[in-house]
């Protein structure tokens, strides 16, 4: 009998591989228009803005709340949550 974690991990496989056929299919595609890549790269400039300012955001919320994790708890759970919050 076959157990469940072959199941999941042939399945994982599978959609991986699919996941792959499907970058390398869309990647060969023609870019488009010269219009339709300036509207591209103004969403991709407007996204990258976008991101920057949730960094920032979330780095005050990151070192208040370890802030309060040392002081209320120790040290080694705020490295804990310091790990967790960088990955």
């Amino acid at each position: 009998m076959v157990s469940v974690s072959l199941i999941a991990i042939m399945v994982s496989l599978l959609a991986l591989a699919y996941a792959g056929y499907l970058s390398i299919r869309i990647l060969r595609m023609p870019a488009g228009s010269e219009k339709m890549q300036k509207i591209a790269y103004a969403i991709k400039d407007g996204a990258i803005v976008y991101m920057i300012r949730q960094y920032k955001t979330i780095f005050i919320f990151v070192v208040v709340i370890s802030g309060l994790l040392w002081w209320l708890f120790s040290f080694p759970v705020m490295i804990g949550f310091l790990v967790g919050a960088i990955l």
